[in-house]
């Protein structure tokens, strides 16, 4: 592959790069945010909230995120040799 090529492949991927960040920033930007008083809450109602009524969500995200991260150590593991 020659040196150009490489060149043009990296300035093809900065330049998306560039247009992903800017639609993001624009669809942020753009986004009628609530105005007026913000709910209260307290510890103990988030608690129930996230323990009481997704609980089984809860557990099942977090043994998701377990595997993963374990996934994620396996793979990382350099072969002795």
């Amino acid at each position: 592959m020659s040196k150009t090529a490489g060149l043009g492949n990296a300035i093809g991927k900065t330049v998306l790069g560039a247009v992903l960040l800017v639609f993001i920033c624009v669809s942020i930007l753009n986004v009628t945010w609530p105005s007026g008083p913000v709910a209260q809450f307290s510890p103990v109602d988030f608690g129930t909230l996230l323990f009481g009524t997704y609980g089984i969500v809860v557990v099942v995200l977090g043994l998701l995120l377990f595997a993963a991260m374990i996934a994620g150590v396996f793979i990382a593991q350099e072969e002795e040799q």
